[in-house]
């Protein structure tokens, strides 16, 4: 083992990671790729999700944004793919719009994009809030008032905004 003096260099210090060899240059984008495509392969993912992910292992932000923008062309990464996919499951799972909407927000999903796949009729969103209470709560209507807000609370937790949840529960007077 050897032991440098403070302010002298080590004899043999190691090459900083942006320094490669010509030959590893295309190994270490084969990787990036690679590592990028295991991880659509389990389920779509958003750009900016992807950027993320890669640069938690350590990928260079270039150079994942340079795999990212190949796998965009080669239309195996969609934010509209994405979108849509994140959209079904969260309709599916029991949540509202303003849940869904904020969610696509954290991974980089504008609001126009996002706003494309969740227009829906009111009445569709107030069926999903029936089904959501429903499932949490059973098919009888709130007893009394302090059922009837237990119940919107979880609606509201769940991302359905007001007049979804009047409509849904009904008024309780």
């Amino acid at each position: 083992m050897t032991f440098a003096r403070p302010g002298s260099a080590l004899p043999e210090q190691a090459a900083p990671e942006s320094a490669q060899t010509p030959g590893e240059a295309p190994q270490v984008h084969r990787e990036a790729l690679d590592r990028a495509m295991r991880m659509l392969a389990l389920r779509e993912h958003s750009a900016s999700e992807l950027l993320r992910k890669l640069a938690t292992k350590g990928v260079a932000a270039d150079l994942a944004a340079q795999v990212v923008s190949e796998l965009r062309e080669q239309n195996l990464q969609s934010d509209e793919r994405f979108a849509e996919a994140f959209v079904r499951s969260g309709v599916g799972r029991g949540y509202g719009p303003i849940w869904i909407r904020q969610s696509l927000r954290q991974r980089g999903i504008g609001d126009d994009l996002a706003e494309i796949f969740l227009t829906e009729p009111g009445a569709y969103w107030t069926a999903q809030a029936l089904r959501a209470r429903n499932k949490r709560f059973g098919e009888a209507p709130p007893a009394n008032r302090a059922e009837w807000g237990r119940q919107a609370r979880f609606l509201a937790q769940r991302g359905f905004p007001a007049d979804l949840i009047y409509r849904a529960l009904g008024r309780h007077d």
